[in-house]
């Protein structure tokens, strides 16, 4: 019975610590949000097409991973889409839906894992980066997770216009441990 009490104290102790880094994400993504979403028609850009199984696959025929539909995942009116190249390879790309073309912005690179720029240099199993996006919001999350050491680091980023047009993902934390709350 008592250890029925404790596993019950333990269970409500992390539920809260979770809601707790959760409701500190969203506040984070919150101060972050942009002045408006595009609600507008959703523009495919070209270099997508449907193949012969409906899905959706870019230009070098190679399948986009992380979903089949088009919708705005980042910053009011951009989509971050994943592209397969290979095993354990991926590259991400930034759709602006608005407009229906790819927008380059620096820094984006920094979340590929591919042969020539592997996410970790010093891991014959690689890993992966998971990016957590608002619509809303300009804020993006990384957690860079090693496959071998099964380590997983967080680091914040704002997208930034530069003045003369450019786009970037400026850091605004260190990378931390995985759940750790940015300050």
């Amino acid at each position: 019975m008592k250890l029925n009490g404790l596993v019950l104290i333990f269970a409500l102790l992390t539920s809260t610590f979770c809601s707790e880094l959760e409701e500190k994400l969203e506040a984070e993504f919150d101060k972050h949000k942009v002045k408006e979403v595009y609600k507008g028609e959703i523009k495919i850009p070209n270099s997508y097409k449907k193949d012969e199984e409906g899905l959706y696959r870019d230009e070098l025929g190679k399948f986009v991973s992380n979903q089949q539909q088009f919708y705005v995942n980042f910053a009011g009116k951009y989509m971050i889409v994943t592209h397969s190249c290979g095993t354990s390879c991926y590259y991400r790309t930034v759709e602006d839906l608005s407009a229906g073309k790819s927008v380059k912005i620096e820094g984006m690179d920094k979340f590929d894992n591919t042969e020539t720029r592997p996410l970790f240099k010093d891991s014959e199993m690689g890993g992966f980066a998971k990016l957590y996006t608002r619509e809303d919001s300009d804020l993006l999350m990384a957690r860079y997770i090693n496959f071998e050491s099964e380590d997983c680091k967080q680091e914040y980023f704002v997208l930034k216009t530069l003045k003369n047009g450019k786009k970037e993902l400026k850091s605004i934390s260190e990378k931390t441990p995985c759940d750790t709350p940015i300050e």
